[in-house]
C-alpha cells in the first residue's frame, strides 16, 4: 500500500515538472533589460556637460595661445623701443658735444686777432672778408645742427608715443590675462565638480551593469580617483569622457533579444 502511494506521488511530481517545463519552453522570447530612462538621462547629462567643459577648455587654451603671442609681440616692441632710446641718447650726446664745439669756435673767432683791431681801409676789408667767411661757415654749421636737433626731437616724440602705446597695450594684456586666469579657475572648479559626479556615478551598482551591457569594460577600466585628477586634469577628464561615451553608445542600442528556446 505504501509503495503504491509513493509511486503515485512520484507520478504527480513528474506531471508538475513536465507542466512547468512546457510553460518555460513555450514562453515567448524576452529582451535583456537595458538602462531605464533616468539612467540614460543621467549619462546624457554628464556627457553633455563634459563636452561643454571640453569646448570651454579648448576656447581658453586658444585664447591663452593668442595672449602668449601678444606678449611675445609686446616684448619685441619693448626691446625695439629700448634700442631706439639708446640710439637717441647717443645722438643727444653727440649733439651736445657738437653744440659745445660750435660755441667754442664762435668764441675763438670773436677773439681771433684778424677780426679785432683798427686797420687801414684796405687791410680792414681784407680782414673783414676773412672773418665774414669764417662766420658764414659757423652759421652753416648752426643751420645743419638745428636740422639735426629737429630730427632727433621728432624721433624722441615718436619714441615716447611708442612707449605710451606699449604701456597701454601691456595694461590691456595684463587685464585680459587676469580675466582669462579667472575663467580658467572657474572652469577648473566646474571640471572638478563634474568629475566628482562621474566618480559618484561610477561607484553605484548600476554602473557595473551598464558597463557590461555596453561592452565598455575597457573604456571604463581606468577612471582615476580624485587625487590623480588633481595631478592630470585633462588626462583624467578625457578618460572619464571616453567611458561615458561608451556607456551612452551602449545604452542607446536597442536591447538584444534572447534566442527562443527550442521546445
Amino acid at each position: 500500500m505504501a509503495v503504491g502511494k509513493e509511486e503515485e506521488m512520484r507520478r504527480i511530481r513528474m506531471i508538475f515538472v513536465l507542466f512547468f517545463t512546457a510553460i518555460l519552453l513555450g514562453a515567448p522570447s524576452e529582451s535583456y533589460a537595458g538602462p531605464n530612462d533616468d539612467l540614460k538621462a543621467e549619462i546624457s547629462a554628464l556627457l553633455q556637460e563634459g563636452e561643454q567643459l571640453k569646448q570651454e577648455q579648448t576656447k581658453i587654451y586658444q585664447e591663452s595661445v593668442a595672449l602668449k603671442s601678444t606678449l611675445d609681440g609686446l616684448k619685441l616692441k619693448d626691446a625695439a623701443i629700448r634700442r631706439a632710446s639708446v640710439i637717441l641718447d647717443q645722438k643727444k650726446l653727440g649733439l651736445s658735444l657738437e653744440a659745445a664745439k660750435i660755441e667754442t669756435d664762435k668764441a675763438a673767432l670773436r677773439a681771433h686777432p684778424t677780426c679785432n683791431g683798427t686797420y687801414e681801409p684796405q687791410e680792414y676789408a681784407r680782414r673783414k672778408a676773412w672773418c665774414d667767411a669764417e662766420w658764414a661757415k659757423i652759421r652753416e654749421r648752426v643751420r645743419l645742427f638745428n636740422l639735426k636737433v629737429t630730427d632727433v626731437n621728432q624721433q624722441i616724440t615718436l619714441n615716447n608715443q611708442d612707449r605710451r602705446a606699449l604701456s597701454q597695450a601691456t595694461l590691456a594684456w595684463t587685464e585680459n590675462t587676469r580675466k582669462l586666469n579667472g575663467r580658467y579657475a572657474d572652469l577648473a572648479a566646474k571640471r572638478r565638480a563634474w568629475f566628482k559626479r562621474v566618480l559618484e556615478f561610477r561607484d553605484r551598482r548600476a554602473f557595473d551593469q551598464l558597463k557590461r551591457l555596453a561592452g565598455a569594460s575597457q573604456e571604463c577600466a581606468n577612471i582615476p580617483g580624485i587625487g590623480e585628477f588633481e595631478r592630470d586634469i585633462n588626462g583624467a577628464s578625457e578618460r572619464a569622457h571616453r567611458c561615458l561615451q561608451a556607456l551612452w553608445d551602449g545604452a542607446s542600442k536597442p536591447p538584444a533579444k534572447k534566442p527562443p528556446r527550442k521546445k
